[in-house]
C-alpha cells in the first residue's frame, strides 16, 4: 500500500471505528484470524473504537472481559455497547421504571443473567420467567426447561410495568404464553383480563388499552452466527412468534408495539455515538469542559448487510460525522447473496476494514501492505 497523503495524515485524529462482533470478531468463541492484530493497531495509535453488537445477556463488564480474553487485546466496559445497553437509559426516563416491576428475559434457564444485567442498570424490582412459573405454575401446565430452585419471591398482586427481551429465551414456550397473558391483562397483573380487549369502540379494538405493560425489544436479528456453521433463530425470530401468536389470538388488524433497540434501530446508533464520543474523550484524555473536535468519520465493520450496513447508511449523525459502512465477508453475508443494503465498500476481513478506514483515500481493495500489518503487534501503518 502506498504511504498515505497529507490529507490521510490529517485525518487520523477524526476517525473511529464500531466493530460488530459475532462474524466480524468472533465466530462463536473463537477469534476470525486477524481481528486480534486489527484492534492492537487502533489501540497502539490512539485511534479509538467501540464494539457494536445485538448480542447480549451480560454485563458489558462481562462482555468486555470475554471478548479481550478471546481476541488477547485489553478492552473496557465503555468500549461495549449491546443491543440492551440502551435499557439503562430506561430506568430513570419518562417511564421511570426504577422502582417499578419489569419482567426481563434472557438466555439461560435461571433468568439469573438477565436479571443481574438489570440489576447493574439499576432497575430495582426484577422479575424472571422462572419467577413466574414457580408463583403461577398453571400458567404453563406443561414441560419446560426453566429451573425453579433459586427463584425470587413476586409481590402480592404485582403490577408488571414493561418487558424487556434482553435475547431470545431459553425456552419459548412459556414465555410466549407469560407474553400474551400480560398483554391481554388489565394493568399488568397476570390472571386478569381486560375487558376492553375485543371493543371495537375503542383504538386497537380495545387491546393495549388497559394498561398493559410495554414491551422493549433488545435487537430484531432473525439469525445470528454460532459455532453451528449456518445461521441460528435470533431474538427477531422469537419476537415474529410472539408477533404470530398475538395477531392468531386478537386478530390480524390488531396492533402489537414493540420499542425497538440494536441495530439498525436510530436509537442504537444515536445510544452508540454518544458511547464513542465518551470513550474518544477518556482515551485522549480530555475534560468533558474541554473542547472536542467533532468526528469526520465513523467506519461501521459489520457482517450483516441488513443490521450492521442499513444502520450506518440510515444513521443521520447530530455531529455531522459520516457514518461509513464497511461489510466483511467472515460471517453472515456469505458474498453471493444480492445486497439490497449497499454498503460504502465490501471487504474481506477485519483487516481489510482498518486498512480501509485508516488509509482510505489511499486504498485499493486487496491490495495490502502486510509488512505494515503483522500478525503479532502491528507496526504503525504511517
Amino acid at each position: 500500500m502506498a504511504p498515505m497523503g497529507t490529507s490521510a495524515l490529517s485525518s487520523i485524529g477524526q476517525v473511529a471505528f464500531a466493530f460488530d462482533i459475532d462474524g466480524t470478531l468472533t465466530r462463536g468463541s473463537l477469534a476470525i484470524p486477524e481481528a486480534s492484530s486489527a484492534l492492537a493497531y487502533l489501540q497502539q495509535n490512539n485511534i479509538p473504537f467501540i464494539l457494536l453488537t445485538n448480542a447480549g445477556s451480560s454485563t458489558e463488564a462481562a462482555k468486555a472481559s470475554a471478548i479481550s480474553e478471546i481476541l488477547n487485546v485489553p478492552l473496557s466496559p465503555d468500549q461495549v455497547v449491546q443491543g440492551h445497553t440502551p435499557f439503562s437509559a430506561l430506568v430513570d426516563g419518562p417511564e421511570q421504571l426504577r422502582h417499578k416491576p419489569v419482567l426481563v428475559i434472557g438466555s439461560d434457564p435461571t433468568g439469573d443473567k438477565a436479571r443481574v444485567v438489570a440489576k447493574s442498570y439499576g432497575f430495582e424490582q426484577i422479575i424472571t420467567p422462572s419467577d413466574i412459573l414457580a408463583a403461577f405454575p398453571a400458567i404453563w401446565p406443561y414441560p419446560h426447561f426453566y429451573e425453579l430452585n433459586d427463584i425470587q419471591p413476586l409481590p402480592q398482586d404485582v403490577k408488571i410495568a414493561a418487558v424487556f427481551i434482553f435475547t431470545k429465551p431459553a425456552d419459548w414456550a412459556p414465555v410466549l404464553q407469560i407474553i400474551v397473558d400480560l398483554l391481554l391483562s388489565c394493568d399488568g397483573r397476570l390472571g386478569t383480563l381486560s375487558p376492553k380487549n375485543g371493543n371495537i369502540d375503542l383504538p386497537n379494538s380495545g387491546y393495549l388499552q388497559d394498561g398493559q405493560p410495554k414491551i422493549y425489544i433488545s435487537n430484531s436479528d432473525m439469525t445470528v452466527m454460532e459455532d453451528h456453521p449456518h445461521p441460528r433463530l435470533g431474538t427477531g425470530s422469537f419476537r415474529a412468534a410472539l408477533q404470530g401468536a398475538w395477531s392468531g389470538i386478537t386478530g390480524k388488524d390488531v396492533k402489537l408495539d414493540f420499542m425497538e433497540y440494536g441495530k439498525p434501530t436510530q436509537a442504537c446508533f444515536t445510544f452508540a455515538e454518544e458511547a464513542l464520543h465518551n470513550w474518544r474523550r477518556e482515551q485522549l484524555g480530555i475534560q468533558n469542559h474541554e473542547i472536542l473536535p467533532p468526528l469526520k468519520t465513523v467506519f461501521m465493520v459489520g457482517d450483516s448487510p441488513l443490521s450492521d450496513i442499513r444502520g450506518a447508511n440510515e444513521y443521520v449523525s447530530k455531529y455531522g460525522t459520516t457514518w461509513a459502512s464497511v461489510l466483511v465477508k467472515t460471517g453472515v453475508w456469505d458474498g453471493k447473496t444480492k445486497l439490497t443494503d449497499k454498503p460504502s465498500v465490501v471487504v474481506e476481513t477485519v483487516k481489510e476494514a482498518v486498512e480501509y478506514g485508516v488509509g482510505h483515500e489511499d486504498y485499493q481493495a486487496h491490495v495490502l501492505d502486510q509488512a505494515r500489518f503483522a500478525t503479532d503487534l502491528p507496526s504503525p501503518m504511517i
